[in-house]
């Protein structure tokens, strides 16, 4: 997480502003949770804020295509 607590108030306003929807997810998720809820919200963009050894496995993860979702 940022040392700097109000930097995601100041991003988030930002996001809204632009018209994005910023979807905040627990850290506590396992990797395949994460792609699940990345997937379900159609997330057009991934910001990972984690360790390096994570994050170098979810950018992996995202690598590939997700999968179609059919509802």
């Amino acid at each position: 997480m940022d040392a700097d607590p109000y930097s995601f108030v100041v991003v988030g306003l930002g996001l809204w502003w632009h018209g994005c929807v910023p979807v905040v997810i627990s850290p506590a998720l396992t990797d395949d949770e994460v792609r699940y809820v990345a997937d379900d919200c159609a997330a057009a963009m991934v910001h990972l804020d984690a360790t390096s050894t994570r994050q170098r496995a979810l950018e992996e993860l995202f690598a590939t295509p997700p999968p179609v979702l059919r509802r």
